[in-house]
Order: structure tokens, then C-alpha cells, then sequence
């Protein structure tokens, strides 16, 4: 079969397109042809070696839809059947998997790190790992949603608790977890303020339904939080980190909440700790959620026509190396669809 791979680490020049043995599916495993998957951030780590974990050589790609090839006689799936990946590896027995947050679990890991990923025509993905897709979701859709949207669910409602009538500040709402981030406050009633760095970006981000765009300089973004109602915003989301710590403490209001989930600029962030317990502010990290919060972001999706992330672009796995070069210069709006068939 076709594949995305690696065997070592390193830039683009490391990833090989080309045959990769076809996956021998195993008890409680499914056999998954894949349809379509996506292109995120945790590919580039990951290729650069520097998602945690990772067992080469390794096939990329965390996300995606595909139908099932071949299951267990007493399997929840059916042949034929079209599946979303839930891209969480879980060990299922330490305290958070026991109190259903996979995505917190001690061991946690990834598919495309851990085992072979969704770049591929098949892919063999544990049963748990598995949630029908919604009748009524286009698969294009639906694999923009199972790592981003997924992620964007657990910063938004189930930690960072977004309440209507609130006030939020967005960095990197323009990328794949970013512009769910905005669907979802917005869906709840928050005002979103977004920052960005690229002034054509600027029409796409009203587009979403951002409320106010604000340019990527300190003295602005602080100028303008400090006009807020509660002199700073309610929430904050960092999907970018580097440089921009320095004024995303100071932009939220005492007793606010910070939720992050990328370093796409850098990993190192130059914080004031006072900021943090001076003024009660909660920090938290973000990754992936849980199987049920996928099934519920995608039927959001499957009746609601505008809560779909923009597509940037739509390629095949021939082009995945100039996507790579892409994403890594900032230069996207939305996802980047990966089609296998």
C-alpha cells in the first residue's frame, strides 16, 4: 500500500511516500481503508522528534475517516461501515482512564507516534479507538473535526467551561484547532476577540465570526483588553505560545482562565509567575479529549452547515511533503485534507 512515513527525524527530506507493508489486523483491532485524513501540527512535532513517544519507522497521521475492511465476529463494527478515528492511545486501567478521561491517562499516546497513523491507504485502529460517523457528515468534514475539533472541545467546554456573555481572547485562531475554538464560543455566546499576525488573515477571521481582530503586538492587544468590561478578558487560548506569554497573562482579567495547546512558534514561553498567583489566574494544558466529545462535536456538525472548518486545501498523499512546508510557515487558514481514494 501507499504511505507517509518515517524512519528517522528531521525535516521534510525525511518523509518517505512511497509502499509500506499492508497492516495484519489483530483481536480487537479493525481494519480501516482509509478515505480521508488530515494534516496537523503533531505530524510536523512528531517528524521532527519531538512529540514524546514514538516507535519508527512509523506511518504519520493522528486523524481521518475511513470504512471498515475487517473486524472481530463480535465486534461493535460492521464491514462496510464508515468510521472516525478517536486518535487517543489509553491504557485503560490508571486513575484518569478509570474515571473516563483517556486523554489524561498516564500512558498516553498517540496514533501516527506509538503505531502506524492514518496516512495510509489502510490502517489497523484498536475498537476503542473507533465512532460511527454521522449519516449525514460528509467525510471531508468529519476528518477536519477528530484531532482539532476534538481538542478545541476539551479547551472550550469541558476544561475552560465558556459561559455566555464572557469575554475570550484567541492566538492562532486561524489554524485547525484555533477556528473550531471560535465556532464553539461563539456557538456559546462568547465574545471572541482574535489575534493574528498576517494581515490577509484578517477577512477570514471575521468570516468565522470573530468579533474583533487585533494585531500581534503587545501594546495593542494590551491596549485593547484593558477597555474590556472586567479590564481583561474572560479566557484566553494560546495555540501559538512563544513570545506571545508575554501579554497573554496581562490580557486576562484576575480570576481568569488560560487554556493552551500548541507551541507552534516555540515551546519556550517567558512568563511572570506573579501574574499567575497575584491574581488567581487558572493555567491549563489542552490535548485531545474524550471518545464522547467526539461524538458530539461531529453530530453538532452533522445538522449545522456552518460549523465547518474551512478547507485550505485538499491533496494526495503524493503532495503531503510541499504541505508539510506549508503548514510549517504559518501560511494556511483551515485544514489541510489529505484524500486517499
Amino acid at each position: 500500500m501507499k504511505a507517509a512515513w518515517i524512519e528517522q527525524f528531521g525535516g521534510t527530506e525525511v518523509i518517505n511516500v512511497s509502499s509500506y507493508p499492508e497492516p495484519v489486523r489483530k483481536t480487537d483491532e479493525v481494519l480501516v481503508k482509509m478515505l480521508a485524513a488530515t494534516l496537523n501540527h503533531h505530524d510536523i512535532y512528531l517528524r521532527r522528534g519531538e512529540a514524546g513517544r514514538c516507535a519508527l519507522p512509523v506511518v504519520l497521521g493522528s486523524d481521518g475517516v475511513g470504512v471498515v475492511v475487517d473486524a472481530d465476529p463480535s465486534s461493535s463494527y460492521r464491514v462496510g461501515q464508515y468510521v472516525v478515528i478517536y486518535p487517543v492511545l489509553a491504557c485503560g486501567s490508571c486513575i484518569n482512564c478509570k474515571n473516563q478521561l483517556p486523554h489524561k491517562c498516564i500512558s498516553f499516546g498517540m496514533i501516527g507516534g506509538e503505531r502506524n497513523g492514518t496516512h495510509a491507504e489502510y490502517v489497523v485502529i484498536p475498537e476503542k479507538c473507533l465512532v460511527l460517523l454521522p449519516q449525514d457528515l460528509n467525510p471531508h468534514v468529519a476528518a477536519s473535526i477528530s484531532l482539532a475539533g476534538l481538542t478545541a472541545w476539551n479547551m472550550v467546554v469541558d476544561e475552560g467551561i465558556a459561559q455566555s456573555g464572557e469575554q475570550a481572547l484567541v492566538f492562532g485562531a486561524s489554524g485547525g484547532v484555533g477556528v473550531f475554538v471560535v465556532f464553539l464560543l461563539k456557538r456559546l455566546g462568547v465574545t471572541v476577540h482574535a489575534v493574528t499576525s498576517s494581515p490577509a488573515k484578517r477577512d477570514a477571521l471575521y468570516s468565522l465570526g470573530v468579533d474583533h481582530v487585533l494585531d500581534d503586538q503587545a501594546a495593542a492587544v494590551l491596549r485593547h483588553t484593558a477597555q474590556l468590561p472586567n479590564r481583561g478578558v474572560d479566557l484566553a487560548f494560546n495555540c501559538v505560545g512563544g513570545s506571545t506569554w508575554r501579554y497573554t497573562l496581562p490580557a486576562v482579567r484576575s480570576g481568569g482562565r488560560i487554556l493552551v495547546c500548541g507551541t507552534v512558534r516555540s515551546p519556550i514561553a517567558e512568563i511572570d509567575l506573579r501574574q499567575i498567583f497575584y491574581r488567581n489566574i487558572s493555567l491549563i494544558g489542552c490535548t485531545m479529549g474524550t471518545p464522547t466529545a467526539l461524538s458530539q462535536i461531529l453530530s453538532i456538525a452533522a445538522t449545522d452547515s456552518k460549523f465547518h472548518v474551512p478547507i485550505d486545501t485538499t491533496v494526495s498523499l503524493d503532495e503531503i511533503v510541499r504541505q508539510h512546508d506549508r503548514m510549517e510557515a504559518a501560511s494556511l487558514v483551515g485544514k489541510i485534507i489529505i484524500q486517499m481514494a
